[in-house]
C-alpha cells in the first residue's frame, strides 16, 4: 500500500513536473516586454504610456476647442440677443413709424444692406440714399396705409349708402315716370284727350259758324228795327 502511494506522488510530481515545464517553455517563447530597454523597442506598458500621452493632448486640443466655441456661442448668443432688439424696434418703427425712443420717423423704411462680414448693420435711421420710395414718396408706416385704407372704407360705405339712396330714388322717379299712372302714361292720355278734343273742336266749327252768323245778323237786324222804333217814336 505505501510503495502504491508513493508511486502515484511520484507520477503526480512527475506530471506537474512536465506541466511546469511547457508552461515554462510557453512564456519564454512567448514572452511579453512591458518595458523596453530602448526608444526603438518599446514595451507594453511605453507603448500604452504613449496612446495615453496621444489622447492626452487630444483631450487638450478638445477642451480648448470646447471652450473657444463655448465662448464663440456665448458671444454669439449675445449677439443674437441684440440683434433681436433692434429687429422688433425695426419692425416696430415700420408698422407705427416711431422709433426706439417713441420719436416719430419721417422715413421709417430703409433698405437693409450686408456688410462685408454678412450682417447689416444695427441702425435704426438709415442713410437718406437707402431710404425705400414708391412713386417718388418716401414709403410710410404701415399704421399710416391701415388707417387710409378704415378711411377710405368708411368713405367707401357712405358713398354705397348714397349710391343705394340714389338707386331708390331713381327706381321710385322711374316708377313715376314709367308706371300704370306715371307721366308718360300720363301724357299719352293727355295726348289722345287733345286728339279728342281738336276732333270735337272741328266738329262743331261749322255749326259754331253758322250760328255766328245767325247770331250776326240777328243783331243787325235788331239794330235795324231799333232805329225803326226810334225814327216812329219822333214821327208822332
Amino acid at each position: 500500500m505505501t510503495n502504491i502511494l508513493g508511486r502515484m506522488f511520484v507520477l503526480l510530481v512527475f506530471t506537474f513536473s512536465l506541466g511546469f515545464l511547457a508552461l515554462a517553455v510557453g512564456v519564454y517563447a512567448n514572452h511579453l516586454t512591458f518595458k523596453g530597454k530602448t526608444k526603438d523597442k518599446p514595451g507594453i506598458v511605453d507603448a500604452l504610456q504613449e496612446r495615453i500621452n496621444q489622447q492626452a493632448y487630444a483631450r487638450d486640443r478638445a477642451k480648448a476647442r470646447y471652450d473657444a466655441a463655448y465662448k464663440d456661442l456665448a458671444n454669439v448668443e449675445l449677439l443674437r440677443s441684440e440683434r433681436q432688439k433692434f429687429y422688433a424696434a425695426k419692425l416696430e418703427m415700420l408698422q407705427t413709424g416711431k422709433d426706439e425712443k417713441g420719436n416719430i420717423v419721417q422715413a421709417p423704411v430703409f433698405v437693409l444692406k450686408p456688410k462685408a462680414d454678412g450682417f447689416v448693420e444695427m441702425k435704426m435711421i438709415g442713410d437718406p440714399a437707402d431710404v425705400v420710395q414708391f412713386r417718388g414718396q418716401p414709403l410710410e408706416a404701415l399704421a399710416v396705409y391701415q388707417q387710409r385704407l378704415a378711411t377710405l372704407h368708411t368713405s367707401i360705405i357712405q358713398e354705397q349708402d348714397k349710391i343705394d339712396g340714389l338707386q331708390k330714388k331713381l327706381a321710385d322717379l322711374t316708377n313715376e315716370m314709367q308706371g300704370p299712372t306715371g307721366l308718360i302714361a300720363q301724357q299719352a292720355f293727355q295726348v289722345e284727350a287733345r286728339t279728342r278734343t281738336i276732333a270735337q273742336q272741328e266738329f262743331w266749327k261749322p255749326m259754331l259758324a253758322n250760328r255766328f252768323a245767325e247770331a250776326t245778323m240777328l243783331l243787325k237786324r235788331e239794330k235795324e228795327l231799333r232805329q225803326r222804333l226810334e225814327q216812329l217814336d219822333k214821327g208822332r
